[in-house]
């Protein structure tokens, strides 16, 4: 089942909350959220990406976050329009 835009957008929100558990609670649940997309192979690409992540090879992460969001940007402006929706990370802070 594909998460709910508006459901992902009020998640979003919530990692600039004052409150720093609350910044954690919607970056948990942002993860839960794009990791149940419904397809088999973006599923599995996504489970990669954060083993990776979290081994620190952020290259190998980077390349399966790109393979699992091929599907759904397939025209620049799908691309285009979710990179603004999504908040930019600076040290660890949003």
């Amino acid at each position: 089942m594909k998460p709910d835009p508006k459901t992902l957008e009020r998640a979003v929100l919530h990692l600039r909350d004052a409150d720093p558990v609350v910044r954690s609670y919607a970056e948990t649940g942002l993860w839960a959220l794009w990791s149940r997309s419904g397809d088999a192979k973006v599923d599995a690409f996504m489970v990669r990406g954060v083993d990776e992540m979290n081994g620190g090879r952020l290259a190998e992460a980077a390349a399966s976050f790109s393979e699992a969001i091929r599907p759904m940007s397939s025209s620049l402006t799908t691309r285009s329009t979710y990179a603004s929706r999504l908040p930019r990370y600076s040290g660890g802070r949003v």
